[in-house]
C-alpha cells in the first residue's frame, strides 16, 4: 500500500496526516506500507534538514536520504519525506514504477496532481482518494475554492474515502460521488 500525502508525516502536525500514518500502521500488520508526504510545512531545501532535527529528537534515525528525499522507518512503514510538492509528485511516479503497490491512496492534495500523477502512472484501478476536508475539495460551498477540472481527476479516480458521515453527504451532494467513509480513531 502506498499512501501520499502533501502534508508532513511527523505526527503531532495535523490530524489528516495523524489519521493517515494510523491507518498505514494497521495496514502494515498484513501489507508492505510506503507513506510519501511533504519533510516540513516549510517547503524548500531546508525542509530535509528540519525534518533530521525532528525526527533525531523524537529518537528516529534515518534509513537512507538523497538531495530529493530522506526514508524513515516507523511502526511498521517506510516513510519518504521530499522537500517540497514538485519532487514529493516525482517521487511518487518513481515509487509507483518502483514499489508496485496494489494500492495507492492520495490525501490532502488540494491541487490534484498527486491524484492525477497516481492516475496516469497507474491507471484508475488502484487508485483511491482520502478527503479529511472538505475546503481541500474542488466542490461545493465549504471548498477553498471549486475547479471543474479537479473534479474531473476525482471523478476517474477507481474510489474515495471520508472520515465522516458528513463527509460522505457533503460529497454526494455537491459532486454527485460515492465515499465510502473510513473512521480511524486518529485522537486516542
Amino acid at each position: 500500500v502506498l499512501l501520499a500525502q502533501r502534508l508532513p508525516w511527523l505526527t503531532g502536525f495535523v490530524g489528516a496526516s495523524k489519521f493517515n500514518v494510523h491507518l498505514l500502521e494497521a495496514l502494515s500488520q498484513k501489507h508492505s506500507c510506503r507513506m510519501l508526504a511533504l519533510a516540513s510545512q516549510s517547503e524548500g531545501d531546508g525542509s530535509l534538514d528540519e525534518l533530521q532535527r525532528k525526527a533525531r529528537a523524537m529518537g528516529l534515525a534515518r534509513a537512507r536520504s538523497s538531495s530529493d528525499a530522506a526514508v524513515y522507518v516507523q511502526g511498521g512503514v517506510e516513510f519518504h519525506a521530499a522537500p517540497d510538492g514538485r519532487r514529493l509528485w516525482n517521487l511518487l511516479a518513481a515509487q509507483i514504477r518502483d514499489f508496485d503497490p496494489d494500492a495507492i491512496l492520495i490525501s490532502e492534495d488540494r491541487t490534484f496532481l498527486g491524484l492525477a500523477t497516481a492516475i496516469e502512472e497507474a491507471g484508475t484501478g488502484r487508485v483511491t482518494y482520502i478527503a479529511h476536508s472538505q475546503t481541500t475539495l474542488p466542490f461545493g460551498p465549504e471548498s477553498f475554492g471549486s475547479d471543474v477540472a479537479k473534479t474531473e481527476v476525482l471523478r476517474r479516480a477507481a474510489g474515495m474515502l471520508v472520515t465522516s458521515n458528513y463527509m460522505r453527504h457533503y460529497v454526494r451532494r455537491w459532486s454527485g460521488l460515492q465515499a465510502d467513509v473510513l473512521a480511524i480513531p486518529a485522537y486516542g
